[in-house]
């Protein structure tokens, strides 16, 4: 392939690493520099080591990403106050000036992770966790519920569509990847999914109108979902009225009852000698959520009056007496009443965000890389993208990186890390922002990559690529030879 088209590919990713809203990133960039590396592989299916090494993660070493992205930082509303107590500070928060609130936390969790070679390929299985939450409101709410209606600005204030997404899935996959010529590898990857919680809040409003006299105020809730958990959940009166946490997080693993199918594709190709292209398109698929699931629905208001207490007053209790106890109990279910949402059960089937990752990767020497990447992942109305520079020198047994990654337009991190390989252990430790190591509370994003595995059936001596499109297989040349 021409020098034009491959410079294409750059200006591809570098314009969609600008103008396409990012708001999550699955993994650290520099990765994709390392194809041997098990947490690669398991976003590019096509990604595999090339010799006759038995690859085994288990768990509470295998690590995982995790990744937290927003548009403020954590210090921004829990801050030092004078006493030298950390507490929350409303008001400094609301007075950073940003009209809407969001917030992105994820993590990826394996559990175990086993590659060997298979035929003319390797074999790949791993068992492991994904969790996200989402979360974006208009900030003026926030200074509402700090101050409530007695301002005249507020005295009838909407918060305004506020959107949630929470979700747990594992999934059991199963993958093959192959070189189908001395330049193409490619990769397919099967997943047997299990929902464990899901939770989608759309347009969801909360509001307080003050009448003119000021004698009464109605609060009104708004909005619709779907919500779907592992715990005994109780109904009255078709709305939610309590859900069972007992043993939480004992229910939470034992749940295995909403089933689902998705599938990963990945390529690798070789342009010349220094030069390669890989692309990937994962979580094309869908969840049944069945099992303790429900259609959530919230159209209620309720007029708060004040307190009557002309019927309280009577010692003798008789007539219309009206216990003042019993006042105060029913004021407050009724307003309770108004901010809970009518549940239907249901079955529902969610689809996954799918998931694309380009990477363009220059070898200048052996030990001596650069590459683009660029992860996208198509999430309803919003693309949510990043985009990575990244380096990767080799020196003996330590691979090591460094990247810049541009978040929007507005927001760069520089990060890096290190990988680590001996004859039976590979370890490696990733990150897209430095800062966030010292000092997560003051970013406004990071990610940050981890794990172990054990090597079995390897050589430390084992061939580098010398610039050479055939790819060096020394278990099938074995094979071969005791097979004749």
């Amino acid at each position: 392939m021409n020098n034009t088209l491959k410079h294409l590919f750059l200006i591809v990713f570098i314009i969609q690493g600008i103008f396409i809203f990012r708001i999550n990133a699955q993994t650290t960039g520099s990765l994709f520099l390392l194809p041997d590396n098990f947490q690669s592989q398991m976003v590019n299916p096509a990604f595999m080591r090339n010799d006759a090494t038995v690859v085994i993660a288990i768990p509470g070493f295998a690590g995982g990403t995790f990744g937290n992205t927003g548009n403020f930082k954590f210090t921004d509303i829990i801050r030092r106050q004078p006493n030298n107590e950390m507490a929350f500070d409303i008001e400094h928060f609301y007075n950073q000036g940003v009209a809407t609130t969001k917030l992105v936390d994820w993590s990826s969790i394996p559990y175990f992770y086993v590659s060997f070679p298979a035929k003319e390929g390797r074999l790949s299985f791993y068992f492991k966790e994904q969790i996200s939450t989402s979360i974006q409101f208009r900030t003026k709410a926030i200074e509402f519920f700090n101050t409530g209606n007695q301002y005249e600005q507020y005295k009838s204030f909407y918060t305004d569509q506020a959107q949630v997404n929470a979700s747990a899935y594992r999934e059991f996959a199963v993958g093959y990847a192959t070189n189908k010529t001395d330049r193409l590898s490619v990769g397919i990857r099967g997943k047997l999914l299990v929902g464990v919680i899901m939770g989608d809040l759309r347009n969801w409003e909360y509001g307080i109108k003050t009448s003119d006299d000021g004698e009464n105020v109605e609060l009104i809730s708004t909005g619709m979902g779907r919500l779907s958990l592992p715990f005994e959940t109780k109904t009255r009166n078709g709305k939610i009225s309590e859900i069972n946490t007992e043993k939480a997080f004992s229910k939470y693993m034992r749940a295995f009852q909403n089933p689902g199918l998705a599938m990963d594709f990945g390529l690798n190709y070789w342009f010349d000698e220094n030069s390669q292209f890989s692309v990937s398109v994962s979580d094309l698929g869908a969840i049944w959520f069945h099992h303790n699931a429900f259609d959530i629905n919230q159209q209620s208001s309720f007029n708060f009056k004040g307190f009557d207490l002309t019927n309280t007053l009577d010692n003798n209790r008789t007539g219309e007496y009206v216990d003042s106890y019993d006042l105060v109990l029913y004021t407050k279910d009724s307003i309770r009443s108004a901010f809970r949402f009518d549940a239907d059960t249901a079955r529902f089937v969610k689809a996954l965000p799918p998931k694309t990752v380009l990477h363009y990767q220059y070898n200048f020497s052996d030990e001596f890389a650069i590459g683009v990447t660029n992860q996208t992942v198509f999430f309803r109305q919003n693309i949510l993208n990043t985009l990575s520079v990244s380096s990767r020198q080799i020196v003996g047994s330590f691979s090591i990186f460094e990247n810049v990654n541009l978040n929007g337009i507005d927001n760069v991190s520089i990060g890096g890390g290190f990988q680590w390989e001996s004859s039976n252990v590979q370890f490696f430790l990733a990150t897209d922002n430095f800062l966030a190591i010292y000092h997560p509370a003051k970013q406004k994003t990071f990610t940050v990559s981890g794990g172990l595995s054990f090597l079995f059936n390897n050589s430390e001596n084992k061939k580098r690529r010398k610039g050479k499109f055939t790819i060096h297989l020394p278990f099938f040349e074995q094979k071969e030879k005791l097979i004749n």
